[in-house]
């Protein structure tokens, strides 16, 4: 898409010289003559928004240096680039202090023009972007913003929205990683409190010296003054206390009697205040059996238990699997400037599905993370997740996203498939039968027909050190079960092979031909 360029200056010629080149780059100039016109025009939100500004220092109404300081008041200015026919170091140390981007010299040569406009535009995608990030991160959540598509998340929503309306303690339960911060901050972010600070604190994060301290803050003493504690940092807004589990008994007790009077030590001497704040609770383990066992005290677990709200696991939720690593995948490309990369592929959606992600969506998180900065593509592939290929059982799943792969591949075992049920063959695996080939029916492929030979490579997706004898397997024979495994794994390309194994190509076929495999048969 063409940038639009705001050309300033009260030259008609100069401008009618920098509007050609701007056309002649492939975006779109706009011209004004004079500051204020030029104001005007950035203040003008009907209007298509400026992408990059070149200012005119010298001109009679307004100068160059005072639109530079109007400008960068505005929200969301453009980057600017000021040109002048009275170069010199003070000049360009003047105008870059004042917010400019970049420096010209008149007359501006096409070239120098040309690299200034491109750099410019760099930084304003590079901005906007990480201004999106933040707005993301930071920015009011609401339960619309969740991934929460998946039937057995439906109540767990549900629940959140009708507790949100009232200012009740609220305990979040769940697996680790299951997202349940999240839930929180759309929790605060649809409360009347939407407003108000949402403060973090971590119970486990610190000593549990320190705890109470950063938790509750601390009085004034002789030669120090009194700290704010987080409570106090809520105030008229929420608290939510992660892993409240593993606060110290110490801590509990004092936030057992703030719940209980409803007033909070304002670190005065002898002064406090109404607790004004909302509380919530993350917990990955269960508060009732933290009671029995006495590391939790009882009066603060009925104060906390009010509205328990429990968050399924990722692996009951495979609904929501896709739309999470979408949008992790969106996140972690614009981080690290894969401009190319737009999405997931089929096989790769279906590896996906297929695993049970102990981990939940923190562990999903970083598997995209990792495969973002593996692919070399337009599309995450199953070899860009090693790391979940190598945990799935049996090789059932890797044998199913290779049959995406290869018609003739994908028929054979629909066949083998339908010869162990009784059933006919399908010719394609949609999605979800994937994923339940892998989960509902992995006793059965564990039983597929093994290669007559005993040496052959496992379907583990890994290669066995001793044979079925319980003899250890010649050097050799490991090493030509790796390159057979590794050429089917990576279909059949073999620079990747190469890459993979750490040799190369010329050596790789050279095993190939020793061992006497073809690049058909290993795949």
């Amino acid at each position: 898409m063409p940038a639009r360029i705001l050309l300033v200056d009260d030259d008609p010629i100069t401008l009618r010289l920098l509007a050609n080149m701007v056309h002649h780059f492939g975006h779109l100039p706009e011209v004004v003559s004079g500051g204020e016109a030029a104001l005007e025009r950035l203040a003008d939100t009907t209007s298509s928004r400026i992408d990059v500004m070149v200012l005119d220092l010298v001109m009679p109404d307004t100068d160059g240096m005072t639109v530079l300081e109007r400008v960068r008041q505005m929200p969301a200015p453009p980057a600017i680039i000021v040109q002048t026919a009275q170069g010199g170091i003070d000049t360009a140390v003047s105008a870059m202090r004042a917010g400019a981007f970049d420096f010209i010299v008149k007359p501006a040569s096409p070239e120098r023009l040309g690299v200034a406009i491109a750099n410019a535009l760099k930084l304003t995608a590079l901005t906007g972007e990480v201004e999106r990030l933040r707005n993301g991160r930071e920015d009011v959540v609401g339960f619309t913003d969740l991934a929460a598509d998946a039937p057995v998340m439906a109540r767990t929503v549900d629940l959140a929205r009708r507790a949100a309306r009232s200012a009740i303690p609220i305990l979040l339960e769940g697996d680790p990683g299951t997202g349940k911060e999240w839930l929180a901050r759309a929790i605060h972010g649809e409360s009347p409190r939407r407003a108000r600070p949402f403060v973090i604190f971590n119970c486990g994060a610190m000593p549990p010296e320190a705890v109470e301290d950063a938790l509750f803050g601390t009085p004034a003493r002789p030669g120090s003054p009194a700290t704010r504690g987080r409570l106090q940092e809520a105030q008229g807004g929420t608290l939510l206390l992660k892993q409240i589990a593993d606060l110290p008994a110490g801590a509990q007790a004092r936030l057992a009697a703030i719940m209980e009077d409803g007033t909070l030590s304002t670190g005065a001497q002898d002064k406090s205040q109404r607790a004004d704040f909302r509380l919530l609770a993350t917990t990955s383990r269960r508060l009732v059996d933290r009671v029995a066992e006495g590391g939790f005290r009882e009066d603060l677990f009925y104060r906390l238990n009010v509205f328990p709200i429990w968050l399924p696991p990722l692996r009951e939720r495979p609904e929501d699997i896709a739309p999470l690593a979408q949008a992790f995948l969106t996140r972690f490309a614009a981080e690290e400037g894969r401009s190319r990369l737009k999405g997931l592929s089929q096989e790769a959606e279906a590896l996906l599905l297929a695993f049970a992600w102990p981990g939940n969506i923190r562990q999903l998180e970083n598997a995209i993370y990792r495969a973002v900065i593996l692919c070399e593509g337009e599309l995450l592939r199953p070899w860009d997740f090693p790391q979940v290929q190598t945990a799935l059982d049996a090789g059932a799943i890797s044998a199913l996203v290779k049959a995406w792969q290869n018609e003739a591949e994908e028929t054979v075992l629909a066949e083998r498939l339908a010869g162990i049920s009784g059933a006919a063959p399908a010719l394609r695996l949609p999605l979800q039968d994937v994923a339940a080939a892998h989960h509902g029916r992995s006793e059965t492929l564990r039983h597929l027909p093994p290669r007559a030979d005993k040496e052959s490579p496992s379907l583990y997706g890994s290669v066995q050190l001793v044979d079925r004898d319980g003899e250890l397997r010649p050097l050799a024979t490991l090493e030509e079960a790796a390159i057979r495994f590794a050429v089917g794994h990576y279909g059949g390309r073999m620079s990747e092979v190469a890459r993979r194994l750490g040799i190369g190509r010329s050596t790789l076929y050279r095993k190939l031909k020793e061992y006497g495999i073809a690049e058909a048969d290993a795949a």
